[in-house]
């Protein structure tokens, strides 16, 4: 990677490292760039005064005591309105794959009649489509 490349990748993570959003290994490059890179540093700086001065202005509020059960009952209500009665997959009656098979062999008949007609059309005619058969 070019150092330009390098820098400006970089440069992206400085705000999630400051904020403490970066994966460690992330944390540690834009670190170690910041240390020979004054305008990340600076950057880095001051995003972390601004996330420090946001989380001192926001009030602290203390929850009211029922908003925990409130929280759970309305976990279980949606996990219950998710989760239905689940029926076992149907399966194929046996009866069925004689049918199955014969329409599966009409199929490949019909294809395999088409590929030969269009194999042997006069000459001048163009070819729509070929299809070919593995044995």
């Amino acid at each position: 990677m070019t150092p330009s490349t390098d820098h400006e990748r970089l440069a992206d993570l400085v705000a999630s490292v400051a904020i403490g959003a970066a994966t460690p290994d992330e944390s540690a490059s834009v670190e170690r760039h910041a240390a020979t890179c004054q305008i990340c540093a600076e950057e880095l700086d001051s995003l972390r005064v601004t996330a420090g001065m946001l989380a001192l202005g926001a009030p602290q509020l203390i929850p009211p005591p029922s908003l925990k059960r409130e929280v759970l009952a309305s976990v279980r209500a949606e996990r219950n309105l998710r989760a239905p009665a689940t029926k076992p997959a149907r399966r194929v009656s046996v009866r069925l794959w004689p049918s199955l098979a014969g329409a599966l062999a009409a199929a490949v008949v019909g294809l395999g009649a088409w590929n030969l007609s269009l194999q042997t059309s006069s000459p001048g005619t163009e070819k729509l489509a070929s299809v070919q058969f593995a044995t």
